[in-house]
């Protein structure tokens, strides 16, 4: 069997790196600390050549909105979060989506659409599931 095509195929990254305040838009001190499980899932690392950021963060039995673990913050370019509850039909997580100053709350299964330079942030509020993240830009960066 070849294996040409193998550095496409990688393990998600767990670890400090994605909890890093200085490269991610995280409350300072309490990052550790969260409900949330944070994974990359590809990014330039990587697969060198990829024009894509793409992370997954997860929750289990929130039963009340945890503590603001995002600071506001923009991107140079589009982004997209993916909400996806465990129930059989991705039901089952709600979550806080704050664009520009207009706050929203999410019930999966839900998608929002960030357009390049709005500021934004988003945090978990209850139940379980997954909030897929991806950025058209094969590095993560905020401003």
């Amino acid at each position: 069997m070849t294996t040409k095509y193998a550095k496409y195929i990688n393990q998600a990254k767990e670890g400090d790196k994605i909890l890093d305040t200085a490269t991610r838009p995280l409350v300072t001190g309490i990052a550790k600390e969260l409900p949330v499980k944070r994974y990359v899932l590809l990014d330039k690392e990587m697969v060198e050549e990829t024009i894509l950021y793409q992370a997954l963060h997860e929750v289990d039995d929130l039963t009340e909105p945890p503590p603001d673990y995002q600071i506001f913050h923009s991107h140079e370019f589009v982004e997209t979060y993916l909400f996806l509850g465990r129930e059989k039909d991705y039901s089952g997580l709600t979550a806080e989506v704050i664009l520009g100053d207009e706050r929203y709350e999410v019930a999966s299964p839900a998608s929002v659409y960030i357009p390049a330079e709005l500021t934004h942030k988003y945090k978990m509020f209850t139940g379980s599931g997954l909030l897929i993240v991806t950025a058209l830009r094969s590095v993560y960066n905020y401003k």
